[in-house]
């Protein structure tokens, strides 16, 4: 072994070639690679970056919000908080599905 075929100080040569679980993983096709997913990816972290440089990235791009630390942690090119649940939906769990009905007028009465 010449010393262009040393292994770097420190780093023990390999005894054997590595297993096959640390072979690389088979190329993308057909449907798995996306190209424009991709893109989107990057068009979303470009984004957060510059809003990372205007002092935007923590706040929610429609009410100027603070964004949770959990959801930026869940998706870190988040721009706006999740749409809340109506007050009016809330409400309705309280109230019957249909008003009752109106009394009718019976002859005679």
């Amino acid at each position: 072994m010449d010393d262009s075929d040393a292994p770097a100080e420190g780093v023990a040569p390999f005894a054997s070639p590595p297993p096959a679980s640390v072979t690389a993983p088979p190329p993308l096709t057909g449907s798995r690679f996306d190209p424009d997913l991709v893109a989107s990816d990057f068009e979303g972290v470009e984004v957060a970056l510059e809003r990372l440089d205007a002092g935007t990235y923590w706040s929610c791009e429609v009410t100027g919000e603070e964004l949770p630390d959990e959801l930026l942690a869940a998706n870190p090119v988040v721009r706006r908080l999740p749409p809340a649940e109506p007050t009016s939906r809330v409400l309705a769990a309280d109230r019957p599905a249909f008003p009752p009905p109106a009394p009718r007028d019976t002859p005679g009465s």
